[in-house]
């Protein structure tokens, strides 16, 4: 609600038996304060602005994944490198944390000068399984070993008993 004329504040001071200067000096602070909500909104649209015209090749990826600054950046901005490397294709309504997550585990599988430390930090950040698109198919054959190892432990335990 916004007062702008003196005969307002006076009416308004008048009805509620306040003295009309702070009337006008309240008046003044909602003015102020709309103002700078306005100049905030500005400058996050500025922002957001600049982040979604940055292309994936001006980060520094790996920096971002030790520094821990990864969960940090707006989801659209890791998609960038999601849609890059075809990680998660298809899987559009997933949450902010798996996508770190993923990230964090494809950028330290292919940083092989990751120091221990650094790789140690990142993993204790508990990882699902990220999966690349070319690596699907190499997945499919791998089950196939998993059921000869189920098998060779339940024969062992059944010569144990």
């Amino acid at each position: 609600m916004e007062i702008c004329r003196q005969s307002d504040i006076d009416r308004f001071a008048t009805k509620l038996a306040v003295d009309p200067k702070l009337v006008e000096e309240y008046v003044q602070h909602l003015n102020d304060l709309k103002q700078r909500s306005q100049m905030t909104a500005a400058q996050r649209g500025r922002k957001s602005q600049q982040l979604s015209q940055k292309t994936f090749e001006e980060y520094d990826w790996r920096q971002l994944v030790l520094r821990g600054e990864i969960s940090k950046m707006k989801v659209f901005e890791l998609d960038k490198y999601l849609d890059k490397h075809n990680l998660l294709t298809g899987k559009k309504a997933r949450l902010k944390d798996d996508n770190v997550k993923c990230i964090i585990s494809h950028v330290l599988r292919n940083d092989y000068s990751a120091t221990d430390t650094n790789t140690l930090a990142c993993a204790s950040y508990k990882q699902r399984e990220c999966v690349d698109e070319s690596d699907k198919n190499d997945d499919i054959d791998d089950d196939d070993d998993d059921d000869d190892d189920k098998r060779s432990d339940s024969e062992e335990d059944l010569a144990w008993s």
